[in-house]
Parts: C-alpha cells; sequence; structure tokens
C-alpha cells in the first residue's frame, strides 16, 4: 500500500511539472517556461509535447534557432501535426532558411491542404525568387477559398512587383469586394492614380476617406489627383484638411502653394512657399516654385533672388538658368540673358526653344550673326516654326543679305506667319 502511495505521489509531482510550465508559458514568461519544460525533460526526455512547448516559448522570444532545433525533437518524438510543422516553417522563415521554411509547408500541405498554407507558401517563394511558383500557389489558395481577401491581396503584391500591373489592380478589386478596407481601396486608388485614370482613383480615395476620414495621406494622394485633372480649388480643399491634420508636412504648403499657382492665385502660392522654406530651407525645388509666383507677379527681382538660391543649393538645376535668362529678358539686360541660356545649353543642348530664346536675346542685342546661328541650330532640331523664320529673316535684312532675308520671310509666311514678311515686302524681288 505504501508503494503505490510513493509511485502515485511522483506521477503526480511530474505531471505538475509539465502544467506548472504551460501556466508559465500561458503567462507570457517564457524563459522561466522554457527552463521549466527543459526540467520537466531529464525525466520525460521523449515528450514531443514538451519539445513543442519550448519552441512555441522559444520563438516569443526570438530564438529562432533554439525554437527549429525543439520542433525537430518533437517531430522526431511523434508530433507530426500542422501545428508544428508549421510553427517550425514560421521559426525558419524568420531565420532567413526559406527553402527549408517551404519544405515544412509541404508537410502542412500534405496533411491539411487549406488556403493559408498554399498562401504561406507562397509567400516563402516569394522569397527564394520563384516567383511563378508563389502565384500558382496563390491561385490554389483562391480555388480552395474564393472567400478569403488575404489570396487576392497577396496575389496583387506579387503581380505588382512583376509589374503585372493590369492583373495586380484585377485581384486588388476582387479584395476589396470581399473585404472592403480602406487600405485596399487605398492602393486600389494608387494604381488607378499611376495608369492616368484619375477620375476613378478620386473615387477610390473618397472611400477610403470615408471609412477613415483622420489619414492624411488620402487627402495628400486625392489632391494630387484633383491636380491631375487640373481641379485645382479642389485639391486645394483637400490640402487644407491635410494641413490641419499634420501642419508640420512640408508637401501640404507646397502642393497647395503649386495648386495656387495654377490658378494665378500667385500673392497666396508665395505665402505657402514662404511656410514650405521656413520648414525646410534646403529644398532648391521649394525656391524655384516661389520663383515661378514672382515671375507670375512680374517681380523680376524677386524671381532673380530666389534663382540665386536655386543655384546656390542645386548648381545642375536647369531649369533656373533658363528662368534667369527669362527674367533677364524682361528686364531688357539681354547679355545676362544671353549668360543664362548659354549656361542652360551647357547642361541640355537639345532643347531647341532655349536656343530660340538665346537667338532673341541676341537679336535684342543686335549681335545678328550670332542670332542666325541660334536660329539655324533651331531649325536644324525642327523645321516647322514659322516665328524662327521669320527672325532669323530679319536678321539677315539686319546684314543687308536680302536674297536670304527674303527666302526666310517667305517661307515664315508659307508656314503661316506674314508680320516680318509685309513689313519688308518690298524689299524682295519676285514676292507677290
Amino acid at each position: 500500500m505504501l508503494a503505490f502511495l510513493v509511485v502515485s505521489s511522483s506521477l503526480i509531482a511530474q505531471k505538475m511539472t509539465f502544467d506548472q510550465a504551460d501556466r508559465l508559458l500561458k503567462a507570457g514568461s517564457y524563459e522561466d517556461a522554457i527552463n521549466a519544460f527543459e526540467e520537466y525533460l531529464d525525466s520525460n526526455e521523449e515528450d514531443a509535447n514538451a519539445y513543442f512547448k519550448i519552441g512555441v516559448a522559444s520563438l516569443q522570444i526570438d530564438k529562432y534557432k533554439k525554437a527549429i532545433i525543439s520542433f525537430s525533437q518533437a517531430i522526431i518524438f511523434g508530433k507530426t501535426s500542422v501545428a508544428v510543422y508549421n510553427n517550425r516553417a514560421y521559426a525558419y522563415a524568420l531565420n532567413n532558411q526559406y527553402f527549408e521554411a517551404i519544405t515544412d509547408y509541404d508537410s502542412v500541405i500534405s496533411i491539411a491542404p487549406t488556403s493559408q498554407a498554399y498562401i504561406e507558401r507562397g509567400k516563402m517563394k516569394v522569397r527564394t525568387g520563384d516567383e511563378r511558383g508563389a502565384i500558382k500557389d496563390y491561385d490554389l489558395a483562391a480555388e480552395l477559398d474564393p472567400k478569403n481577401a488575404s489570396v487576392f491581396n497577396e496575389r496583387a503584391v506579387l503581380k505588382s512587383t512583376l509589374k503585372m500591373f493590369d492583373e495586380a489592380l484585377k485581384d486588388y478589386k476582387r479584395a476589396v469586394d470581399i473585404e472592403p478596407t480602406e487600405e485596399l481601396f487605398f492602393k486600389i486608388a494608387q494604381m488607378e492614380s499611376s495608369f492616368g485614370r484619375d477620375e476613378r482613383a478620386i473615387y477610390y480615395f473618397d472611400k477610403a476617406i470615408k471609412l477613415n476620414g483622420e489619414n492624411v495621406y488620402y487627402y495628400d494622394e486625392r489632391a494630387n489627383s484633383k491636380m491631375a485633372l487640373g481641379l485645382f480649388k479642389e485639391a486645394i480643399e483637400d490640402l487644407n484638411i491635410a494641413e490641419k491634420l499634420d501642419p508640420d508636412d512640408v508637401n501640404h504648403f507646397m502642393e497647395r502653394g503649386l495648386a495656387y499657382h495654377n490658378i494665378e492665385q500667385f500673392e497666396k502660392a508665395i505665402v505657402d512657399f514662404n511656410q514650405a522654406i521656413r520648414l525646410t530651407p534646403h529644398d532648391s525645388r521649394l525656391y524655384l516654385y516661389r520663383a515661378a509666383s514672382h515671375f507670375g507677379m512680374n517681380d523680376n527681382k524677386a524671381v532673380l533672388t530666389d534663382l540665386r538660391k536655386v543655384i546656390e543649393l542645386d548648381p545642375t538645376n536647369i531649369d533656373a538658368y533658363l528662368f534667369k535668362g527669362d527674367a533677364y529678358t524682361n528686364l531688357h539686360d539681354y547679355t545676362k540673358a544671353i549668360e543664362y541660356y548659354s549656361k542652360y545649353i551647357e547642361l541640355e543642348p537639345n532643347n531647341y526653344a532655349v536656343y530660340r530664346k538665346r537667338g532673341d536675346a541676341k537679336y535684342s542685342n543686335r549681335d545678328y550673326e550670332a542670332a542666325i546661328e541660334d536660329y539655324d541650330k533651331v531649325l536644324e532640331m525642327n523645321k516647322n516654326i514659322a516665328l524662327v523664320y521669320n527672325n532669323r529673316g530679319v536678321s539677315y535684312f539686319n546684314l543687308n543679305r536680302l536674297e536670304e532675308a527674303c527666302a526666310d520671310l517667305n517661307t515664315a509666311k508659307e508656314k503661316g506667319y506674314s508680320q516680318g514678311y509685309q513689313l519688308l515686302k518690298r524689299n524682295c524681288k519676285n514676292i507677290d
């Protein structure tokens, strides 16, 4: 009788040790749980469940290698359930052992071929570069569970990576039909916008905002689509809301400044660009945009001040040189205009419009030979600009090269520009 009681007490003590370890695990005391299960295994070394529990606890404290070893021991001692293969696959993935994870998901699928198992294996295939294999897994997942939004979402993400954008968009739309979340509406809106379908994009941004009116990025992106459609006043309304949600984001002021500029409310644009510059004083774009608004107000001196700052911050900004040339042209300082048009041409020699501007500045400086050289360059690139033939013809005339002048003026007339021809008709022979 005494011997029976001793044996029974020993069994109860062993059971309590496992239960105590399990309670530690459930309480989140993972290190203590691991120690308790290992102590339990000293006298129960083939208990697969104990190894499994150690694996679970190890995962919680990022001990992935220990988790893998423990799950493997559980399998050796007979625990070959979906749970153990799933957990070991997860540990392999966290330890960047993706091929091993795939093998475990193969085992999961052989036991229980669920949609989620195919999704997880697909994710691992993406990590190993087997995108086509991943898509096949997502296809199988979709067949098993066509109401699982995450299947279509994951497949859409992958197809986007593979630049299968139309296919990706279809999958996002299938996902959102199943599970209409703000995130999915936003992704669809962004894709529609990237295709230039901004009206459709706004429809989906509206859906996202209806679900969450506090996400500043939704208003930012919707404003961009509205600006792409020329809906600048509506874009300003969105950017006003965005500013209230995040008053320290420079992009709100920059984008709203551009919107005001586009509806020629230059003073308001400058106010926004000023605020943007206060927040980010080393962004050359902001000075360039403010210069454009000053230009709209015919404040050429302010334009030049801003453009000096642009060039100081970014000496390769070709637009700044072009803009300075235009400002000096407006101030009738053609020598300076020529200087900055020339700097632009050094950086971008293939823009015929700038040769034309420089040619006009040289003409205004009465340097007709140099003007003709620039007009020649324009016409090498584009033979259809009637005004350039006219201006070159007038330059020839001022050099007393009448035959060339008359030929150019006649060409200008044929191409639809007759002002110079009418002025100089009397100097040309055989001209009707």
